[in-house]
């Protein structure tokens, strides 16, 4: 019985690494497609962003490293359509590139004015409403590709991880029962016992398996993470370069262009330092996923208490009514639940500064309870332990349509516009990795014109 057992078992985890294998090259596979269309992303704005440097300045230098990055765009656009497989993607693929083919044709056509000695044709030429569209759709479509890459990667994700957990689940009960059934039986079947080593032995060598393929999978992750924290880096010269030639423009041709001009490289400044906005949250975002977590005491209400002085202190002429209550305490990691603090914090200071009345108000929800005082959303107590205790942050200011609540936690997900508060839309995307770091939840309600309230547990 034992050894009829030991078989099947064996068997059935051979099969489950072999599935386990293949779940992990799937994701691997999805990796590399996504890094292949990041790539296609950063070739193309590299591309424009050299052809838009020989429109300003003329310099040959800069034409000939634009026609490189012509060859570079091709170059990833076809790799990533060989490395495709979904026919989906290989549409939207087949849809790209066109559209890079027609901002190639604009910037080809951008590079002969300027040559021409047509500047100011050259700069509209490089900023009209065709080559804008143009633009935009090459990103939404992009996006799109890179949408449906992390729906198939959690799925494939959650596959890989599925089969592990039943391989190691598999292999540990099996290897208890047999243990029992071998001792049991071990008088009357001490010849089986070499056998049952061997078994055991196949076992451990696919325990050995299972986790070579999980440390793959995180040296893969890794990769991915460096990657990322890399791109961003490297983004940041081509935007020193726009932001300075724009500047060197500005102050040594002002008087030799017009209002349109002037206009058009304001808004070349503005974006590149929009830009180096978002690469910079991107990269604390990420250093923040890879901190190591140090748990101790922490007094959220002295923690509190210093954010709000701060934000005070940058604007004094503010009249703002603080409510922090005494005594709120956990456990976590003091650094990160300070970042996580002052993005809430900035949070309801930002959207009641135009309120001549503000309020901000930081404490908890007593035990049972479902609601904040007079909210009128029901809080989800399926996300919270018994013993969970729910810290909030409510403000009187703008508020929000809950109808859009999904998206609030999501990097550079933006419910207002710029005009109306500044901001990445990066810091409740901060916060939810913080929170869910300490093993918590992190939701929020409110109401239009009648303020916000956010509410998190460890």
């Amino acid at each position: 019985m034992a050894l009829a057992f030991l078989v099947l078992t064996g068997g059935t985890s051979w099969w489950c690494a072999r599935q386990n294998k293949a779940a992990f090259n799937s994701v691997a596979y999805t990796w590399q497609i996504l890094a292949q269309v990041e790539m296609i992303l950063v070739d193309t704005l590299d591309m424009e962003t050299r052809h838009l440097r020989f429109a300003v300045t003329g310099d040959e230098t800069f034409s000939q490293s634009y026609q490189a990055g012509i060859a570079e765009v091709q170059k990833t656009l076809a790799a990533a359509k060989q490395l495709t497989q979904n026919p989906d993607q290989r549409r939207r693929l087949a849809a790209l590139e066109p559209l890079i083919q027609k901002e190639i044709s604009t910037a080809n056509e951008v590079v002969r004015m300027r040559r021409n000695g047509d500047i100011a044709g050259a700069v509209q030429l490089s900023d009209s409403e065709q080559s804008r569209q143009t633009r935009k759709a090459i990103s939404e479509l992009i996006a799109e590709i890179e949408q449906a890459e992390k729906q198939l990667l959690t799925l494939r994700t959650d596959r890989a991880m599925a089969l592990s957990r039943m391989t190691i689940a598999i292999v540990a009960f099996a290897s208890l029962l047999s243990l029992g059934l071998i001792a049991l039986a071990s008088v009357m079947l001490r010849r089986d016992v070499q056998k049952r080593l061997q078994a055991e032995e196949q076992i451990v060598q696919l325990n050995g398996d299972l986790k070579q393929h999980a440390d793959q999978l995180e040296a893969a992750n890794k990769e991915l993470t460096s990657f990322s924290y890399s791109v961003s880096h490297d983004l940041r010269s081509p935007l020193r370069g726009i932001d300075g030639f724009s500047l060197a423009l500005e102050e040594d041709y002002a008087d030799k262009f017009d209002d349109l001009g002037r206009s058009h490289l304001a808004r070349v400044r503005a974006a590149a330092r929009r830009m180096g906005e978002l690469i910079d949250d991107l990269l604390k975002l990420s250093q923040i996923t890879r901190a190591e977590l140090h748990l101790q005491p922490v007094d959220l209400s002295a923690l509190a208490r210093i954010v709000a002085d701060e934000l005070q202190r940058r604007e004094p002429q503010r009249q703002v009514e603080w409510a922090i209550a005494d005594g709120l305490t956990a456990e976590g990691d003091p650094q990160l639940l300070r970042v996580a603090l002052e993005n809430l914090f900035g949070n309801a200071w930002k959207f009641t500064g135009k309120r001549p009345s503000a309020r901000i108000e930081f404490g908890t929800i007593a035990a049972g309870a479902t609601r904040l005082n007079d909210s009128k959303a029901e809080m989800d107590q399926s996300l919270l332990t018994p013993a969970a205790t729910v810290f909030f942050i409510r403000d009187n200011g703008a508020g929000f349509d809950m109808a859009h609540a999904s998206k609030l936690f999501g990097a550079f997900q933006r419910l207002h516009s710029r005009a109306e508060f500044e901001g990445t839309g990066i810091g409740l995307a901060t916060v939810q990795r913080i929170i869910h770091r300490h093993g918590g939840r992190v939701w929020a309600e409110g109401e239009v014109d009648k303020g916000a309230a956010f509410f998190f547990s460890l």
